[in-house]
């Protein structure tokens, strides 16, 4: 078994073991692409996919769409004014070490929040049996940021910084 599909039926695993509902989505440009619906109360769609460019990386994403009058609001402010939001954005996302973008798509603002980490590892010891040891997380991928995330839901989980 290669090293992706494993990757794969890991996450699948896990995924099922936390009881969520998910299929795969084609992709061109990832080894795999899990799509997960309807998450937390916001009911925001999340896609787990390993980029072929950056074997080993795993991206859990989440796009925000802002509702219609939020999309008005946001399209009648000045650019400072937007420049502000997007400061606030900015700031959240360095605040979970997420790499985030605003643009817009079909019409609506979109705010796109991407966890970048490495292959899980899970280690066998009793301590820290479901705790996942990352490797080295590339540079490019977050900017030099080692995480490891604990067991735990999506709309929960933990992220600590090593």
């Amino acid at each position: 078994m290669s090293s992706a599909n494993k990757l794969r039926d890991n996450v699948e695993r896990w995924l099922v073991h936390e009881n969520y509902s998910f299929k795969a989505v084609k992709s061109d440009e990832d080894t795999f692409r899990i799509l997960i619906k309807d998450i937390g109360s916001f009911r925001i769609p999340i896609e787990i996919f390993e980029p072929k460019k950056q074997l080993g990386v795993i991206v859990l994403s989440g796009k925000v769409f802002l509702r219609n009058p939020q999309t008005a609001r946001y399209n009648k402010l000045t650019n400072s004014e937007q420049e502000k939001f997007k400061n606030l954005v900015k700031g959240f996302c360095d605040s979970i070490h997420a790499i985030h973008k605003i643009f817009k798509e079909d019409g609506k603002v979109v705010i796109g929040v991407y966890l970048v980490f490495e292959a899980w590892v899970v280690r066998s010891s009793p301590v820290q049996q479901d705790v996942a040891q990352p490797r080295q997380v590339r540079k490019e991928a977050t900017v030099g940021t080692r995480f490891c995330v604990t067991q735990g839901s999506l709309t929960s989980f933990c992220m600590v910084r090593l």
